[in-house]
């Protein structure tokens, strides 16, 4: 006869550094996530609330895989060239990414946040959501260029070095949109530039707090990651994205 199920009476010990049953659970912090129109292809959280950093939390059957234990705080996680994600994902050719970052300090090296990007010179090929070292948010492109083409917009005078940081990007055909929310006057400040060639969809799975090569990136604090197929919203219009962000900054 199998034995299906066994009753302890008792208490079993806990061992310091032992297993728990919470550190399996899929907590559900995007409930009540907006815009349910939108075509998700992940969501990732890193403060406290959850468990399992590496974890797709939209679609668990597709999470993704830590790297040299990235740094956990009350806020998120601190990524860096040898501490990140590999999200086992492959972000499609028209994408879409809202998040929230501590803004930090200009440094003298570019922080990554979100990159499928490899090469360099002419042979650089992806995207890339990062810090420049000019202390400005940038999406970076490059699909048969020369070089990355990019786009750029500065942190607004309300978000101090510290602070959180709402933004959203996208690269649609050859156009890349960044932006920031700026939550003194509950606006976006968008920027916008024109690619050469337009996006395909990548061949490598996207990287959190790194880039493939060339990698010299100084730490960024990361506290939550949207990917979409296609726009954020019904529309291309601002105000859905400043619903999202609104959410993501209230978590």
């Amino acid at each position: 006869m199998a034995i299906t199920s066994l009753f302890i009476n008792g208490t079993l010990p806990v061992i310091p550094g032992m297993k728990k049953l919470s550190d399996f659970e899929m907590p559900d912090i995007f409930e009540g996530l907006p815009l349910p129109a939108v075509n998700w292809r992940a969501g990732y959280f890193f403060g406290p609330k959850n468990p399992q950093m590496a974890a797709n939390l939209l679609f668990p059957e597709h999470s993704g895989e830590a790297f040299n234990s990235p740094v956990r705080s009350d806020f998120g996680a601190t990524f860096n060239a040898q501490s990140y994600i590999d999200t086992a994902i492959k972000l499609p050719a028209y994408v879409s990414v809202a998040g929230v970052i501590r803004r930090p300090p200009v440094s003298t090296e570019t922080t990554f946040i979100l990159t499928d990007f490899t090469g360099t010179a002419a042979a650089g090929n992806g995207l890339a959501v990062a810090v420049r070292s000019s202390g400005k948010l940038a999406l970076y492109h490059q699909n048969g260029e020369a070089a990355p083409l990019l786009t750029e917009v500065d942190f607004p005078a309300s978000v101090k070095v510290g602070d959180k940081a709402g933004f959203t990007v996208s690269v649609k055909d050859k156009v890349l949109i960044i932006a920031m929310y700026d939550p003194e006057t509950e606006t976006l400040n968008v920027k916008n530039a024109a690619t050469t060639y337009a996006r395909m969809e990548s061949v490598r799975s996207a990287l959190i707090g790194a880039k493939y090569s060339n990698n010299t990136a100084t730490s960024v604090e990361v506290r939550a990651l949207l990917v979409a197929e296609g726009d954020i919203g019904v529309t291309s219009g601002q105000a859905d994205h400043i619903t999202l962000l609104k959410y993501l900054l209230s978590l």
